[in-house]
């Protein structure tokens, strides 16, 4: 287990290898070569410079690829001008409040009609410019690496290392490099919480499809065209368990780890899309205090007056969501379509409840 704080921020040691890499380079250009200084490491190995550097370029620095065939290229060229002429042809529907765009049912067949001239003339330029360099770039020029030899030595010792184990922290406080020891054990503690997890010998999830059909046609006048479209488009193959795993929280003493539970391949997941599109508009009617997400809440403290002697605190929930009692939630739900009557028929929200 690390040490309490026992990690380097790197913004100094990164400002003058820059300096030093770049020569004459002003600092604010030399904080551009290196995108992201934010690196933490609370493993029990010393990582080369070499390896720092690279991890300062964040986990989303993707390496120079092999080249790709001509015809892979042209394919992912249609591709897009598919995307193109289809975003045009239902223009019209996105734009219709009834719309869902996160519920939409794709035909991988769908042949889109042409777009209007504009759009088709934008396709045919970047079609024409796309032929003329393949034709100046052959096939086996890779173009230029975006990683030196070291730096490409590096990757390879990070990524065959199977001791460590990199990612990224909460809060977005940066990357993070620990032992993979330490990682197991602190899943092992939170898998071992019985009241949050329960150990199961096989996974329901035939039983649990076949339930979510059922489920779906039994209560189908409550979903539109569009909505039954959509639940049709799943099937049994396409879902899987949720997976566990943890991200350090750095911003705590001692250092620990959040839980993640990523379920969006489960079976519940359709129905959870399909009632936040239910509940979210109704929201900020009835909770003065609603924020949507993050870009809201900087939106609304942009215009905040705060009276001098005023203090601001915030508050941090331990487990939040596994703490919320299930019967408490369904009866604030109710409470709140209790509200909306005039939006959601009585009916409606019963079944939502």
């Amino acid at each position: 287990m690390p040490h309490d704080r026992d990690y380097t921020y790197w913004y100094n040691y990164y400002f003058d290898l820059a300096l030093q890499r770049f020569g004459r380079l002003t600092p604010s250009r030399a904080y551009l070569r290196v995108p992201n200084l934010g690196v933490h490491n609370i493993s029990s190995t010393r990582l080369t410079t070499d390896q720092m550097i690279l991890l300062a370029k964040g986990l989303k620095f993707i390496p120079t690829p092999k080249p790709r065939p001509n015809s892979q290229i042209l394919k992912d060229f249609e591709l897009w001008a598919r995307r193109i002429r289809i975003r045009h042809m239902f223009q019209d529907n996105e734009r219709d409040k009834g719309f869902n765009p996160k519920m939409y049912a794709a035909n991988r067949e769908f042949e889109p009609e042409p777009a209007s001239q504009p759009f088709e003339d934008l396709i045919r330029v970047a079609r024409t410019k796309l032929d003329a360099i393949l034709r100046e770039h052959p096939v086996n020029s890779m173009g230029r690496d975006n990683l030196s030899r070291r730096l490409r030595n590096a990757l390879r010792e990070l990524h065959n290392n199977q001791h460590l184990r990199i990612r990224n922290a909460d809060k977005n406080l940066g990357i993070t490099v620990m032992d993979a020891s330490w990682e197991h054990s602190q899943a092992l503690s939170h898998l071992g919480d019985t009241r949050n997890y329960e150990r199961v010998n096989e996974v329901p999830t035939r039983t649990l499809y076949i339930n979510f059909l059922d489920y779906q046609f039994i209560n189908k006048r409550y979903f539109n065209k569009q909505e039954r479209k959509w639940f049709s488009t799943f099937e049994l193959q396409h879902f899987a368990p949720a997976k566990f795993y943890v991200i350090p929280k750095l911003h705590k003493s001692p250092i620990s780890m959040r839980p993640i539970a990523a379920s969006h391949s489960w079976v519940t997941p359709p129905m959870s899309i399909w009632l936040d599109s239910q509940l979210q508009p109704i929201l900020p009617r009835v909770i003065d205090s609603f924020i949507l997400n993050s870009f809201s809440l900087v939106y609304d403290l942009k215009d905040l007056r705060v009276h001098n002697g005023a203090l601001l605190v915030t508050l941090d929930v331990q487990s939040l969501y596994p703490s919320i009692p299930i019967h408490l939630g369904v009866q604030t739900v109710d409470w709140t379509l209790s509200l909306c009557s005039d939006t959601i028929l009585p009916h409606k929200a019963a079944f939502i409840v």
